[in-house]
């Protein structure tokens, strides 16, 4: 049987996002409802999104590289785990402590290479 590529823990426990950064380079949007949009620009987005099986709450910072000459753009995201919107609202307006909050799974989608997704630096606890 193949594990689901979504959280399916109950409310209260740690998101299985946390457990398997392979998560946040999935189909994400399915198992997650949007909250609030913090930020919104052309390549640059942040927003607030809540896991539909645990709760967890998680911003999403999302931003994305042009490359003008052969048109492979790449992008990352951040999914930092925060409490509450509160939290969420506060940690958006610092992208340092975005990057290196300690409790974040990574996606890094390279305009011409191969996706990588990970705990970002840090992030053990």
């Amino acid at each position: 049987m193949t594990a689901p590529l979504a959280c399916d823990r109950p409310p209260g426990s740690t998101c299985r996002m946390l457990d398997e950064p392979a998560l946040a380079a999935g189909h994400w949007r399915d198992w997650t409802t949007s909250v609030e949009t913090l930020l919104d620009r052309s390549h640059d987005h942040r927003e607030l999104v809540t896991c539909n099986s645990c709760g967890q709450f998680w911003l999403w910072d999302w931003h994305e590289v042009t490359n003008w000459t052969s048109g492979d753009d790449s992008s990352w995201a951040i999914f930092a785990a925060v409490g509450s919107v509160d939290e969420a609202r506060a940690l958006a307006r610092d992208s340092a402590a975005i990057a290196s909050h300690p409790r974040a799974v990574y996606c890094n989608r390279p305009g011409d290479g191969v996706e990588t997704t990970g705990r970002v630096k840090g992030g053990e606890s």
